[in-house]
């Protein structure tokens, strides 16, 4: 069962505000309001021929970490596919078709494309969509490292550094 794998919490990534007096306030104001607008990755799912794109946002490295330890300590033989539909459900914002990037579809209208449970999560959602846990785990991949978990992070967590 996935229940526990979306109790991870993103909001410790939330920024404290600079002074107002502050040399960086300017920065700040400025990556804010970058934020505000926008900031998404576009990657195309696979053997979609095509037809399907899923927008992300970052998702910060407090979740990554915290799906790669729940990963380690599960016995589900399931848990790197269910690891890493974790981390994209905190990143992800929905779906579109290419030719019509501004009608996004949100995760429970995929959920009921793929005749899904009213009930089912959106890992479970993020699961079913993807063919192959191989093609999810790539795509989740790709995700992290654009939202800044370097693939030496990856590799020096995995090894035990």
């Amino acid at each position: 069962m996935t229940d526990d794998w979306n109790s991870i919490d993103d909001d410790a990534d939330e920024a404290v505000p600079a002074a107002s007096t502050s040399p960086l306030a300017r920065a700040r104001d400025q990556r804010k309001q970058a934020l505000a607008k926008g900031l998404y990755l576009d990657l195309k799912i696979p053997r979609y021929d095509e037809t399907l794109v899923g927008r992300f946002k970052p998702v910060g490295n407090r979740v990554i970490t915290a799906a790669h330890k729940r990963m380690e300590a599960s016995k589900d033989p399931d848990r790197e596919a269910i690891a890493n539909a974790a981390i994209m459900s905190h990143g992800v914002v929905g779906f579109f078709d290419p030719e019509h990037p501004d009608k996004i579809a949100d995760v429970s209208e995929v959920r009921d494309m793929l005749d899904l449970p009213a009930d089912a999560t959106a890992i479970d959602i993020l699961r079913a969509l993807f063919y192959t846990d191989g093609d999810l785990i790539a795509v989740a991949g790709k995700l992290a490292e654009w939202s800044g978990f370097s693939e030496q992070a990856a590799e020096e967590y995995q090894q035990g550094n």
